[in-house]
């Protein structure tokens, strides 16, 4: 009995270790066996933000239109005259440009090259804002939606501070959700900095702040008196730095209706800032209806509706109050541009609603095929180079520089801002504080150019009567240069002279046209 017990304890003894050792063992070779699936869903993504990038670079090579000669003018005076050339903008861009130009030369890609760096770190920003509300993949799809949208596009290659603008917007807002997350010092400060900085690139993107204001007031509800030490140090860096900046915006406020320049919008400019082209919407609602027959669909949870309604307030905020301010009131403020502002909190919305379909695998195909369908609908979405980028004056002063160079022919030029129609004109456009005439100094003119207002005004008509009390009598020949919005002077010129000068149309380019006045 005692040999039979000792056999079955060597026996159990025998076993014990064996079966414990092989199981961590196999469990061991298992951990470390390497994850070798691939993630097409991912890869799908990834390509597709690639994509969506290269559509900006359509019209990159092309020329530079009338706001883009204004920055060039701008630092075309050297360092040291970038501060009285800025008008009513913040200088911050145009020392960039500035030193972008003396590194690297003046080419119009060259120029461009810092708005794509700036909307690059945007995409990426606005990724990780995403990742503060959603996995991955639906940060991913918020990302392309945010390039592929025709105002980021734009601003993506233009020779103008929307870019920087746009990626400071994002960092403010990244500040500002990792400040709710954790209230530290350090988050207060780049909280109170960022939101600052925004004022030093584009004025009207501070509107972005009260959109802040309401989504704190929405996630934090009574707990707002805890974060109150932390917000004050965030308002007094806040405060710091927008001194520089007070005295060009109270300004900018009195004199705001001599800077509106277009027109008031209708409610598709509404509907195509929300969802360009109604592609994104179309595909959106093929998306949900095929998850729908797939039974992948979901309700989205408290915390997801929490993240939505931060979204909605993002992009409703400021982009409700440039609509309210442009239909209600004389000042038009909802020019495209102007809208981007609003482009992240709107492709932060898109990545809300995408969190309904339940399935990465739709989810990637809806993105994939959003790019598909922009490239093969929209001219800024094509591979090619040659797209314009905005109406230029280059072309219209090329004719008019080749007509004027057999005799020397002045040039009448009006220009083609709308602040001119409030100034009196310099006596020499070359040394002028101004950006009336920027085309001139990128795109050069080698005869006298003589400077007219925008419209016919009373300005207007003292400049060309006291040039035609020489010209005629001298029997001179002369062209004039007007932009559509000039029309009216133009044909007042040929009534003017039509008896001692025969009119002759050179051409019409971008909207630009040049006539030429011969003696008779």
């Amino acid at each position: 009995m005692a040999s039979l017990t000792s056999e079955s304890s060597q026996r159990a003894l025998n076993r014990s270790p064996v079966a414990p050792v092989e199981d961590v063992h196999r469990g061991r070779r298992q951990r470390e066996l390497p994850d070798r699936s691939v993630d097409f869903a991912g890869i799908a993504l990834g390509l597709a933000l690639c994509a969506s990038i290269a559509a900006w670079f359509s019209s990159i090579r092309s020329a530079l239109w009338l706001d883009e000669t204004i920055s060039y003018w701008q630092i075309s005076g050297g360092f040291w005259r970038i501060w009285e050339r800025q008008g009513l903008s913040s200088p911050s861009y145009a020392y960039i440009l500035w030193a972008t130009n003396r590194l690297f030369g003046s080419n119009e890609i060259v120029l461009r090259m810092p708005s794509v760096l700036a909307m690059v770190a945007a995409t990426y920003v606005l990724y990780l804002i995403a990742r503060e509300f959603f996995n991955p993949d639906i940060a991913a799809i918020v990302a392309v939606i945010f390039c592929l949208h025709p105002t980021v596009a734009f601003a993506a290659v233009d020779a103008r501070p929307y870019a920087f603008a746009v990626l400071v917007v994002n960092c403010a807002i990244l500040s500002f959700l990792r400040f709710m997350k954790i209230d530290s010092m350090r988050n207060a400060i780049l909280l109170g900095a960022s939101a600052a900085a925004i004022f030093y690139f584009h004025y009207l993107f501070g509107l972005l702040l009260p959109a802040l204001a309401l989504v704190f007031f929405a996630r934090k509800g009574r707990e707002w008196k805890r974060f109150v030490p932390k917000l004050a140090t965030a308002g007094i860096v806040f405060s710091v730095m927008i001194l520089p900046v007070v005295t060009r915006l109270v300004y900018l406020f009195r004199t705001g209706q001599s800077h509106v320049f277009d027109r008031a919008p209708q409610i598709g400019d509404l509907m195509f800032t929300l969802a360009p082209g109604h592609v994104l919407a179309l595909l959106f609602i093929g998306t949900i209806f095929v998850a729908a027959m797939l039974r992948k669909l979901e309700n989205p949870s408290q915390e997801s509706l929490r993240a939505g309604l931060a979204c909605l307030l993002l992009a409703a905020i400021p982009l409700g109050v440039l609509y309210d301010v442009s239909t209600l009131t004389s000042i038009h403020v909802f020019t495209d541009r102007y809208r981007l502002v609003a482009v992240p909190g709107i492709a932060l919305c898109w990545g809300f609603l995408a969190t309904c379909v339940r399935s990465k695998a739709i989810r990637t195909t809806f993105c994939v095929a959003l790019v598909v369908f922009t490239f093969s609908r929209f001219s800024f979405a094509t591979l090619t180079i040659d797209d314009p980028h905005g109406y230029t004056w280059k072309y219209a002063l090329q004719v008019a520089d080749k007509s004027a160079a057999v005799d020397n022919a002045p040039l009448l030029i009006c220009s083609d801002l709308p602040e001119s129609n409030f100034e009196s004109m310099p006596a020499d456009v070359y040394a002028a504080t101004d950006g009336d005439f920027a085309p001139i100094f990128y795109y050069k003119v080698h005869s006298r150019v003589v400077p007219l207002p925008r419209v016919l005004n009373r300005e207007t008509v003292t400049q060309i009567n006291k040039f035609l009390a020489t010209a005629t009598p001298a029997k001179q020949r002369f062209l004039v240069l007007g932009f559509v919005f000039s029309n009216q002077t133009l044909d007042w010129i040929t009534r003017r002279t039509k008896d001692a000068y025969l009119a002759q149309n050179l051409g019409t380019t971008d909207g630009v046209t040049v006539m030429e006045y011969k003696p008779r």
